[in-house]
């Protein structure tokens, strides 16, 4: 539940917190030491808040002082953990917490005191580095190079980068607010800037002694994280936090710990620290399978009502903990039939041992066809498919048996293309296989099929097959191509199918390549254009009716979108076309209202 706790804050909030910049005549051994209250409390309407207090003492010891830069050990001294969530755990749990948070760690700062390095134990979580970081960066305090009442400066937290505003009203005050951010890589689990950030409030209070070091500090942040256009869905995170009773004293002990200790910490730019993604995937399989034995699971996967129990989920976790369930699902398989839910399980779990039984089912001519064909099918659930994972089914190209054959050849083309990043050559190998029976096949119900898998795989050597192929005289190879090239990248390609939409003769033809256009986001210029025309212009209902559809999902990707639409919805000559067209031009005016 602690774990938990902090991970949300670290992934909602990402707002740090650490302690001001030292005054000017700090000296490496020097140390601060204050009376720290820090709040928390994650707002969401659709769930009620999370609130975390931690009362202790805050200590800064400088470490070392470089030119430009200096370093400091920071730590959380006699911890205690309140609050409403905190009790709610065991009292072990709150201790073991507790006595996580009052190790050291250390930082960088620039000489301005500005954060720009964060350095912890390797083997601390990251919702305890996420935490520590909250409680490192709320109390920075950038001072100016000369003596000045105001200024501003661009600061870092685990949210990202922003903008921040200082006054001083009287010698020994200093004002503090944060004005916004200005970009949001540190979001944990969103792309850059996916996430909109914003600062609803930001008093930040240091009071100075008369040496001009930081005596106190008192400080409210109320930051908001905006993850859809779901009110809902918005969280708000507010921070509070006193600092005072400052004492100093001297630890030369302490001078150079930084690098004492540098071989066992892991250091960071200032951003959300992120967990080990095969770590949490162990700790959340581990949670699904408390309290299952396998044999329990595998007989429910094969009952009626064991669909909550043997949740795929489940399975696929039971598959990657525990390696000896892979062959015990597999004799259930072969003594009961096939059971598309383990199958897949396998697949998905990618684990040696799944992989090994998938193989053999596979392979197995003794079995029931479409038993062979889940397990060859099964494959294609792996997105990152395992080395031994990337040969299994290359001799199943050719097998007598053409459904297995068929599955076996689309399945290879998707395992070429997912694990391409971390195998190469492996897939580069499939695709010189499917080329040589693309090119040997004289059939054209199995030249459209290996268009099929090579579409599956795009990768560098087959995309110009695929491309001669959409010069072909025959229709069905056409049309394969043009759905193959579904997933090729680059400008080219999409001239490839814009040319398709508005110029190939054949009208199925032209509807496999608007098919294909569907898989490509987002949508450029040229494609957007072919389908303007396709939608208005083509003399075959079905393929304007695609067009539409298309135009539709993608209501940004011109300006001529809804002039397009308004003008088939007044002179199609179709009623089914013109009412399509009158719903897209709705969706269109609610998707606008929405961002409004």
């Amino acid at each position: 539940m602690i774990s938990t706790i902090l991970r949300s804050i670290a992934i909602a909030a990402a707002t740090t917190i650490m302690v001001a910049a030292a005054a000017p005549q700090a000296g490496p051994g020097d140390q601060s030491r204050w009376s720290l209250e820090f709040r928390v409390r994650m707002e969401q309407s659709s769930t009620p808040p999370i609130d975390v207090h931690i009362a202790g003492e805050w200590i800064s010891t400088i470490s070392a002082v470089y030119p430009g830069r200096y370093e400091a050990q920071l730590r959380l001294d006699n911890v205690h953990c309140i609050g409403d969530a905190v009790q709610k755990a065991p009292a072990a749990a709150v201790a073991e917490l507790e006595a996580r948070l009052s190790r050291p760690f250390w930082a960088t700062y620039r000489s301005d005191g500005g954060l720009i390095e964060i350095h912890f134990y390797r083997d601390s979580t990251p919702s305890d580095r996420n935490l520590l970081l909250m409680m490192a960066s709320e109390l920075q305090l950038v001072r100016p190079p000369d003596s000045r009442s105001s200024w501003t400066s661009e600061e870092r937290d685990g949210a990202g980068e922003y903008s921040a505003l200082y006054l001083v009203p009287q010698p020994d005050r200093i004002l503090k607010r944060k004005l916004k951010y200005t970009h949001t890589d540190g979001v944990a689990g969103a792309p850059t800037d996916a996430v909109h950030v914003a600062v609803d409030q930001s008093d930040i209070s240091f009071s100075l002694n008369p040496d001009r070091n930081v005596a106190g500090i008192d400080g409210t942040d109320r930051i908001r994280f905006d993850l859809s256009t779901n009110q809902a869905q918005q969280l708000a995170a507010v921070t509070e936090f006193h600092l005072g009773n400052l004492r100093t004293t001297h630890v030369p002990e302490l001078i150079g710990s930084l690098e004492r200790a540098r071989p066992q910490l892991s250091s960071s730019a200032i951003v959300t620290q992120r967990p080990d993604a095969a770590r949490v995937r162990a700790e959340a399989d581990d949670r699904l399978l408390d309290g299952y034995a396998t044999d329990a699971l595998l007989a429910a996967a094969f009952t009626k009502d064991g669909g909550t129990a043997a949740s795929p989920d489940r399975l696929t976790a039971l598959f990657r903990r525990r390696p000896e369930a892979a062959r015990a699902a597999a004799s259930l398989l072969q003594s009961k039939g096939r059971n598309r839910v383990i199958t897949n399980a396998l697949g998905a779990s990618g684990s040696s041992s799944a992989v090994e039984v998938l193989s053999a089912l596979a392979h197995d001519t003794s079995l029931p066809q479409d038993l062979r064909v889940d397990a060859v099918v099964a494959f294609v659930q792996m997105q990152h498919p395992p080395l031994k994972a990337m040969s299994v089914l290359q001799d199943l190209m050719q097998d007598p048996n053409p459904a297995v054959r068929s599955a076996a050849r689309m399945m290879s083309g998707a395992l070429a293309r997912a694990g391409r990043p971390e195998h190469e050559a492996e897939a580069d190998a499939i695709d010189v296989l499917l080329i040589a029976l693309y090119s040997g096949a004289r059939d054209t119900g199995e030249k459209s099929e290996l268009l099929g898998a090579l579409g599956n795989s795009v990768g560098p050597a087959v995309i110009p097959v695929i491309e001669e192929a959409l010069s072909d005289e025959r229709v069905s190879i056409r049309g394969a191509a043009a759905r193959a090239l579904r997933l090729a990248p680059g400008i080219k390609t999409d001239r490839l199918l814009a040319a398709a939409i508005t110029s190939d003769q054949d009208a199925a033809v032209r509807a496999d390549a608007i098919f294909a256009v569907r898989f490509r986001h987002p949508l450029t210029e040229q494609l957007a254009d072919a389908l303007l025309q396709a939608a208005s212009t083509d003399k075959v209902e079905y393929v304007r009716s695609d067009a539409l559809a298309v135009l539709r999902l993608n209501p940004t990707a011109s300006a001529r979108i809804p002039e397009t639409l308004e003008r088939i919805a007044k002179l199609d000559t179709a009623p089914g076309i013109r009412r399509q067209a009158r719903e897209a031009l709705t969706s269109l005016s609610l998707t606008a209202a929405n961002h409004r």
